[in-house]
């Protein structure tokens, strides 16, 4: 990228220590950043990555000991002990990587069909009526294959590098940072797998998964809140943290205490600066909602524009996101596994992992998530969003001793044949619930309004999460789940208004980390899918199965957790949902009923 002012190309990363040296040094520096087009320079979309070396490695050991103590720990060829290494590397997904960001500036020019109208392309349709737009825009609307041709987009003129109309001439632009390296994962393990006589097999083990350079989204756009106030030393963390306690405690906006920041910055305003921004932004304060404070309308960098002052932040695109690498995750898990092969027509696996992971909000390959914080990615590390702390698992398939060649038999074919054939299997799943954290806004580090949650802090121990019945919600929270208003008297918490207060804002000038590094956990989860099913042979080349299956089988209640957001306290804890499965329509228990022929 192009910055217009020096006419020098800048690295993503070298942007973004910039704009922190300047900060920190108390300087400005918000430069109009313009995308040369790709084919300018005659190169692909992004840079090839030819060091990337992708090693496995793998080792077995199945010892032989006849007797002694290592006999009688490993015994003779009945256990295995396995290690792995290997680096691996994700795939390039062009669709969100190169198709996306073809949206950026200077690339998108559409015709949208509430606008022209249908008289656009000469003789209109049938029942085109333009004077109809102020009373039934319906009748005016341009219809595609009706009123002529679709009208081709009028492109204007453009010149590289493409710079949009200040102020915020582009919604959204979304680019690629030409270095970013590919996602890879460091992956290692190690087990060891015993087997008891010649039919139950035991493995304890412990799997690591390391990710780095993954894909994320950054917003350059972003406020830089640790930015610095040559006059007075303040910087806009602590001026915007001293107006946002005061507003939260009660204080009146116009009696809120002046900041050196907020005066020197607003210099047209005079000592009334911070006040006035207190009173036009009273609520976004209180939220944590920075990005608006700062580039909303009547905000401090529309002020300073139209005062003919240089701006804090780039106004030219309101988010000026990029694809980057800078997400990162590692995973660790310890797991026990029960096998057992065919005995006596019984087939289990029993499983039980103990994991963590962790990482810096990212989510997977297809949905990379726009970091919370493009200054300080690490504000953002903690527990993943589907870090389950425990996780058993079992199955089982037991054909019941019933029929001709079974235990119990018959001397009567049409009794085997009645009776034989029937089987039972079983899906259990049983895990802890996963992190939940408490939402106060998705601005607290200066992203702008389409930014992933950034997560409050804890004041204290974390409330106890449950289903609790009969609340009804106390001082404005939890209100919503009222039996006597509609609601369901269910809530995540038995005092609603004990765990909203047990949360407080991020404070920008202290808090290294918010609220995802120490979450609650939401509710746990457990269900029994099982079937009844009978195989029964016609004659030597036909076999009908029929199968009764349960999904549900208990009809075991799952709520879903709740979403918890500091902006919304009368539904805070609220639950008014079942879980459903992602394989299923409805949580409750399902009766399917399955033939075959096989022939």
């Amino acid at each position: 990228m192009t910055d217009l002012v020096s006419g020098q190309q800048i690295n993503i990363k070298t942007y973004i220590g910039l704009r922190e040296a300047a900060g920190l040094e108390g300087g400005f520096f918000a430069p109009q950043i313009a995308w040369v087009p790709i084919n300018t320079l005659n190169k692909p979309a992004y840079n090839t990555n030819y060091g990337d070396l992708g090693p496995r490695v793998g080792i077995a050991w199945n010892p032989s000991f006849g007797n002694g103590v290592a006999g009688k720990l490993f015994g003779n060829r009945k256990t295995v002990v396995r290690t792995g290494f290997g680096i691996y590397y994700d795939r390039i997904n062009e669709i969100n990587n190169v198709i996306l960001p073809t949206l950026g500036v200077g690339f998108t020019s559409s015709a949208q069909l509430g606008a022209p109208n249908c008289g656009v392309s000469g003789t209109p349709g049938p029942n085109c009526n333009t004077a109809a737009g102020s009373t039934n825009p319906g009748m005016s609307w341009y219809r595609v294959g009706v009123d002529g041709n679709i009208p081709s987009p009028v492109v204007p003129a453009a010149s590289s590098p493409i710079v949009p109309t200040n102020p915020f001439g582009q919604a959204s632009s979304f680019a690629i940072d030409p270095n970013a390296k590919d996602a890879r994962n460091y992956e290692a393990n190690v087990s060891i797998q015993h087997s008891f006589a010649a039919n139950i097999i035991l493995e304890v083990g412990w799997n690591g998964n390391y990710g780095r350079h993954l894909a994320q989204n950054i917003n350059l756009s972003a406020v830089p809140y640790f930015m610095k106030d040559p006059s007075s030393n303040q910087t806009l963390a602590q001026a915007f943290d001293a107006v946002a306690t005061q507003l939260r405690g009660g204080t009146a906006p116009a009696a809120v205490t002046p900041q050196p920041w907020f005066t020197d910055l607003l210099p047209m305003l005079g000592s009334a600066a911070t006040t006035t921004l207190a009173n036009s932004f009273r609520t976004q304060f209180i939220n944590g909602q920075l990005g608006t404070i700062m580039e909303g309308n009547n905000g401090v960098d529309f002020r300073r524009l139209t005062a003919g002052l240089p701006t804090v932040d780039d106004l030219q695109v309101v988010n000026n996101y990029v694809r980057t690498d800078t997400g990162l995750s590692n995973y660790n898990a310890g797991f026990v596994a029960l096998r057992s092969r065919p005995t006596h027509g019984l087939t289990f696996d029993v499983s039980f992992t103990m994991s963590k992971g962790l990482d810096n909000y990212v989510i997977n390959q297809d949905n990379p998530t726009l970091s919370p914080n493009t200054y300080f990615p690490g504000t953002e590390y903690g527990p993943s969003l589907f870090d389950r702390k425990f996780v058993l698992n079992g199955t089982f398939v037991y054909d019941l001793p019933f029929g001709k060649g079974r235990r119990f038999a018959s001397s009567h074919n049409w009794i085997n044949s009645t009776i034989g054939g029937w089987y039972m299997s079983g899906i259990y799943t049983q895990y802890t619930g996963l992190p939940l954290s408490v939402v106060e806004s998705n601005q607290v580090w200066g992203s702008g309004s389409s930014g992933s949650n950034v997560f409050a802090i804890p004041a204290g121990a974390l409330p106890s999460t449950g289903v609790n019945t009969g609340v009804t919600g106390s001082g404005g929270v939890g209100t919503t789940g009222n039996t006597a208003t509609g609601g369901t008297g269910l809530n995540l918490f038995a005092n609603p208004a004990a765990a909203f207060a047990a949360f407080r804002p991020i404070l920008l000038s202290t808090d290294a980390q918010d609220g995802r590094d120490a979450p609650m956990r939401g509710l746990p989860f457990w269900n029994l899918d099982a079937a009844v099913g009978k195989s029964t042979t016609i004659h030597e080349g036909l076999k009908l199965t029929y199968a009764f299956q349960f999904f549900n089988l208990f009809n075991n209640v799952n709520f879903a957790t709740p979403g918890l957001s500091l902006q919304t306290p009368s539904s805070f804890g609220v639950i008014s949902n079942q879980f459903v499965p992602s394989n299923r329509q409805a949580g409750s228990r399902w009766i399917e009923f399955s033939a075959r022929f096989d022939f």
